[in-house]
């Protein structure tokens, strides 16, 4: 995930593709509420995702496909809300994350940046993910030799709009290099405005990212 510590202010979280797949929405800056340890060593607990089933003054129960999980609510808890937008949204300087059609690189979603402060640090549970241990570069063999993994194709591209026409936008990765990306003849585009805690309700589709146990630093209400 590219570093936004260079964010334009007031710039406002997950592609409905990203959403429906489990990502974590992505953007924001400084500690999490209550943590001193710098993001790059602490991992943070995985994030939790189901139905709000219960609401309390300090407290919500999630019906995950694992079971129920009480998370807690604190005053520093953050909330953003997942709306639909449209294209007309898209505007110059902006933060997005663009997901691809299949085998190509056209852009049929888009997913705006437009919650400042209220979604996880990009590197949010970011240490590790290397199951079991190994290295970038690959296992070694019993011969001792390294295989490199092959490259994966790109899905999609995240980073800030530079410019933008009626059938295409030019977005500026996190390598600064800018690059020019056609728009397909419907492009799905998701918006994360801010919230708060009091717009939380029974029925709504949320994820949490947990600073420490399950206490919610930072709530994305999904669906309603």
């Amino acid at each position: 995930m590219m570093r936004r510590s260079n964010r334009v202010g007031g710039m406002g979280a997950a592609l409905l593709f990203a959403l429906t797949t489990g990502t974590v929405p992505a953007w924001a800056h400084g500690d999490p509420p209550g943590d001193s340890q710098s993001h790059a060593t602490y991992k943070h607990p995985p994030p939790i995702r189901g139905l709000v089933t219960s609401l309390g003054n300090s407290s919500l129960k999630v019906q995950t496909s694992a079971g129920s999980v009480t998370v807690a609510l604190t005053g520093s808890t953050k909330v953003a809300r997942v709306v639909t937008g449209t294209t007309a949204d898209l505007r110059t300087g902006q933060f997005i994350d663009a997901q691809f059609a299949s085998g190509t690189a056209t852009i049929r979603s888009i997913r705006i940046d437009a919650a400042q402060g209220h979604e996880p640090p990009p590197n949010w549970n970011a240490s590790g993910r290397q199951a079991g241990g190994r290295s970038h570069s690959g296992g070694s063999s019993g011969t001792g030799s390294r295989q490199s993994a092959p490259p994966k194709a790109r899905t999609g591209v995240e980073g800030q709009i530079m410019s933008l026409t009626g059938s295409s936008v030019t977005v500026r990765g996190h390598h600064g290099q800018n690059t020019t990306y056609p728009l397909s003849g419907v492009v799905t585009v998701t918006k994360v405005v801010a919230g708060k805690i009091a717009d939380l309700a029974t029925g709504e589709t949320v994820q949490v990212c947990p600073n420490r146990g399950t206490t919610a630093a930072f709530i994305t209400i999904l669906s309603s």
